[in-house]
Parts: structure tokens; sequence; C-alpha cells
């Protein structure tokens, strides 16, 4: 049925008189140059949530069995069916899939990404999240989020909506993309307008080592940032975090820790989903990384990838999912 769908102006998943799209004509799932996916294929911008996308990047992050987590990610991904105005493949989340097309509204489109594959998770995963708010929530708190479904019991959200991925979307991806149950804990004992936090009696302050110890077993960790930055005894101000870089209010995958004796600190490397905008370590410099992926070392020097110290990542970041 998604098939009769014939338009060429506009995406079976969005609601044509809010979002104008665009197809992504000849962008293959995969890139050409490593024909699977890769964290630095995830470029924040094309549809949306950092947080969902960070999960992405974790759950690739370079280490071990790399290569089972890079099939287990393919595997839910499926052709359905194509005609003459699009493509359409199914996204296996929360025991379902999802229909979703190769069109993205042209508002979030700066550039013709190079696979499609992050941008197909990304959609499910708002279609997920509006079966949620449609079907999960109470009543008084239900958004009804127009759905069809095909005889296989496929279904297909037709009005895919960004702000449903800002809603438990850091949950919901280290669940779904995981597999296995997540919590978050917090950086400070506060916010950063100095209020406590409601649950902080439930989730107390997570430190650095217990963070090296869940990496180094196996976890995967996310970091959501503040809109300020935290007092140190050495640095008492509060400053806006575009000095030191940073993106308020916004959530990047930690791809390692470890600890450096001449340093005498933790040191963790970071990517933030935008693919770019990396930030200033205490040194006042910035220290990235440069990946051995073609498709990182193709964009700018600065592609996101960089490593700060526990003492800057506890000044920018107010708290941390991670799979338990």
């Amino acid at each position: 049925m998604f098939l009769s769908f014939i338009n060429d102006s506009a995406s079976i998943n969005y609601d044509p008189a809010k979002y104008s799209c665009q197809r992504l004509t000849g962008v293959p799932i995969y890139s050409h140059y490593s024909g699977r996916p890769v964290y630095t294929d995830i470029v924040q911008g094309y549809v949306g949530s950092c947080w969902f996308l960070s999960c992405l990047a974790s759950y690739l992050r370079p280490g071990a069995h790399l290569d089972v987590r890079q099939k287990d990610l393919m595997e839910m991904i499926d052709f359905y069916g194509e005609n003459q105005t699009r493509r359409l493949y199914k996204v296996y989340l929360g025991n379902t899939a999802f229909i979703v097309d190769d069109w993205v509204p042209k508002e979030y489109l700066y550039k013709t990404p190079m696979c499609l594959w992050p941008i197909l998770f990304e959609k499910a995963m708002l279609s997920l999240m509006g079966w949620y708010a449609s079907t999960v929530n109470g009543a008084a708190g239900r958004r009804l989020v127009k759905f069809d479904t095909d005889a296989r019991g496929n279904k297909c959200c037709r009005e895919i909506s960004n702000d449903l991925g800002e809603d438990n979307a850091a949950a919901v991806g280290l669940r779904q993309i995981m597999g296995c149950a997540s919590t978050h804990r917090y950086l400070h004992d506060h916010d950063d307008e100095d209020q406590r936090h409601y649950d902080g009696h439930v989730n107390p302050q997570i430190t650095s080592i217990e963070m090296f110890k869940l990496y180094r077993n196996g976890h995967h960790l996310l970091a959501n940032t503040s809109k300020w930055s935290y007092p140190r005894r050495d640095f008492p101000e509060r400053v806006n975090l575009n000095d030191f870089g940073a993106v308020q209010q916004h959530c990047y995958a930690i791809l390692d820790i470890i600890y450096s004796p001449a340093r005498k600190t933790y040191i963790l490397t970071l990517y933030n989903p935008w693919g770019r905008r990396s930030i200033v370590d205490t040194d006042g410099q910035i220290h990235p990384i440069m990946c051995d992926d073609v498709t990182c070392t193709t964009r700018t020097a600065d592609h996101g990838i960089f490593t700060i110290s526990w003492e800057r990542f506890q000044q920018v970041f107010a708290c941390v999912h991670h799979t338990v």
C-alpha cells in the first residue's frame, strides 16, 4: 500500500503542510568508502536528535567486536520497495518495522550526505517516538500522530516531527540500539541554575572512576552539556559554554576513557554528532583526534572528534546517560 504513494514533491513520512521535503536521489545506504556503518557517517543536521545520533555513534565506537556491531545495525535495515518518486526502507525498532523513505525536510539539509543509514534510523526512531506518544502515554498526555499499517503489520508514520525526538531520546536510543536498560547520572548535585535535582536522591553523582569502570566493562555512555559552566576552585566564574566551544544543552558520544599518569587525570574522547565544533580543554587548546575513516578525513580539520580532561568535562557537562 505504501508504494501507491506517488508524489514528486512530498515525503511519505512528513505532513506536506508543515514540511517542504527533498529526495536524496542517488545517495547510497552506506558510503562508498566503507560499505558499512561507521560513526563518522553520523552528522546531525539532516534530520535531527543529538541524543539518538550520539547513541548510534557510541554503538559504533572503535574497539573489540566492532564488526559484529556494524552487522547488527545493517540487519536492522531492509529494502521495502521502490516507485518512480521514492525508495522505501524497513527499519526495525521496538519489535516493529517502520517504513521510511529517502526524503528529508529541506530546512535540515545543509549539504548532501554521503550515506542514508543514519537518516533512516533517525526517521524510524522519530516514528517510534510518535507511536509511543499516540499509544503508550496516558490519556491526558496522549498526542495523536497519524500512522498507516500494511497487511504485514509494517507501520508508516505520516507525521514525523523532530520535537518527538527530544523526549527521552537518549534512553529510548540506548534501549533500542543496545538492547538493554539505561539510566542517567548527574555530574553535580544541582543544575546550572543552582537548583537541586528533583531525583538526586535516586541518581547520585557519578565520578570519573565510575565512568572509567563503566567504559572498561563495555558500557555505552553519552553526555549532556548544561547551559552555563559549573564553577571550579581554579575557575570560579560561570561562563557561557560557547566560550569553550561547547554547544549548550547538547549530547556528545563518549568514545574512549583513559587515565593519563603524565597529567594525573582522566582523558575522554568525545564525538560531537554535528561532525564539527570541538571543545577547548583547560590548557586553552583543542585536541582533535585524527580518525582513519576516509569519510572523516574528507571533512574540514575540525570534525568533532577530540579529547578533553576530566576537569573540563565536569565543568561543561551536566549528566551522563549509560547502559546498565
